[in-house]
């Protein structure tokens, strides 16, 4: 089994726990090899950590290993070898995902399968008053990625590629109602945090922002903050409003849904779509 762009790891050693669990279940003892690819290398040092605390509670006959590339490129793993390979939530960082796919094909053995999941942002909705402001704001967002839209255009590019499309799902990241926004949903994630980082390096719109002399960390320190050398200069006086790009506290759609969330009226869903996919057993 290949975990492409495993990260941390968080799926390679729960991949060999469940191996485990189903060998004991069969009555068969456990046996098997994980890979983990990443191109990152601080990544897959916090991969190799992960997996060397687990290793006591693994069993032997799984074995595992983390290796550096590219998921168009999967260098060091020989054609047709693997019964299964993951992507998950990478493709939408791929610069050719036609590529991606064919090594995935190339790689699996004859009958093999191949696990996808990858959100499309184009299926964020939120409860808000500003629709025009709120489309602004995921067209930001999804700047992080090469295309936030890779599900639709799944099922052609798996065909091409040879591909079976055995099942397709989608998976709901939703809330609603009254919100904890300290208790760590993906989705309250996204619009308490992730909003404002990707705000701090995006020109927003003033319509946007509410620009306040409150610093962006919050605190009752401005006073001392605006005296801070380089600051300002003696005698000269800023404008009210005139604050750096990371001292502006909120952003309107922030707060709204700050109150959407303290009053029970908030919702935000995004879908994330799953795909399992199977190399034909013989060539058409």
């Amino acid at each position: 089994c290949l975990d492409v762009g495993c990260g941390p790891g968080f799926l390679v050693e729960d991949l060999a726990r469940q191996m485990s669990a189903a060998a004991h279940e069969q009555g068969v003892v456990p046996s098997g090899s994980l890979m983990g690819l990443d191109c990152s290398e601080s990544m897959l040092k916090l991969a190799a950590q992960r997996l060397a605390r687990a290793r006591a509670d693994l069993p032997e006959g799984v074995e595992w290993r983390l290796v550096k590339g590219e998921q168009e490129h999967l260098r060091g793993v020989e054609s047709a070898t693997l019964d299964l390979l993951v992507f998950s939530q990478v493709l939408l960082y791929s610069h050719d995902l036609p590529q991606c796919l064919a090594e995935a094909f190339r790689v699996l053995k004859p009958g093999g399968r191949c696990v996808i999941c990858d959100t499309d942002w184009d299926s964020l909705v939120v409860h808000t008053a500003d629709k025009a402001r709120f489309e602004r704001i995921r067209a930001m967002c999804t700047t992080t990625f090469v295309d936030g839209h890779v599900p639709t255009k799944l099922p052609g590019l798996l065909t091409s590629a040879g591909f079976e499309i055995v099942s397709c799902a989608t998976v709901p990241m939703m809330r609603a109602g009254y919100l904890d926004i300290d208790a760590g949903s993906f989705i309250g994630n996204w619009a308490f945090k992730v909003v404002q980082d990707k705000a701090k390096g995006h020109h927003i719109d003033k319509g946007d922002v509410d620009a306040v002399r409150t610093p962006f960390w919050g605190g009752n320190d401005a006073a001392s903050h605006r005296h801070k050398p380089g600051r300002h200069q003696p005698g000269h006086r800023q404008p009210r409003h005139h604050q750096p790009r990371h001292h502006l506290q909120l952003k309107k759609f922030v707060t709204e849904m700050k109150e959407h969330a303290e009053r029970g009226a908030f919702f935000g869903c995004v879908h994330r779509f799953l795909f399992l996919v199977r190399k034909p057993l013989r060539s058409s």
